[in-house]
């Protein structure tokens, strides 16, 4: 747990599948939590403020994450930004998520 927090605002590095998908399953928690507290006790919001949260949550804790899971991956760090593009977002967080630790084997036209 003590690696967890400490490797948030990391971008150098790797983050294997394990990591990754233990990562995002508490990110759900952590908001799935803060849904359940708000409906609970009722809190009058509009759809503006748990939209913001959420994507705040997101800025905070995702870009280090997906970046080191590009680097652990052997892809390009700057694919990070995928993950704030609407509606391509969330396939390629899990499809990121499927792909195996530097396993991408790159084809040349040479080898055909």
């Amino acid at each position: 747990m003590n690696n967890f927090f400490n490797s948030l605002y990391k971008f150098r590095g790797i983050t294997t599948r394990k990591q990754y998908w233990r990562f995002m399953f508490k990110l759900f928690i952590i908001l799935f939590g803060v849904g359940l507290i708000i409906g609970y006790y009722e809190i009058p919001i509009n759809g503006l403020w748990m939209d913001g949260l959420i994507f705040s949550l997101n800025l905070i804790f995702l870009p280090a994450m997906l970046v080191r899971r590009l680097n652990d991956c052997m892809l390009s760090p700057w694919l990070a930004i995928i993950g704030f593009i609407p509606l391509i977002s969330l396939p390629a967080i899990i499809l990121l998520g499927c792909i195996k630790s530097g396993k991408i084997i790159y084809v040349s036209a040479e080898s055909i």
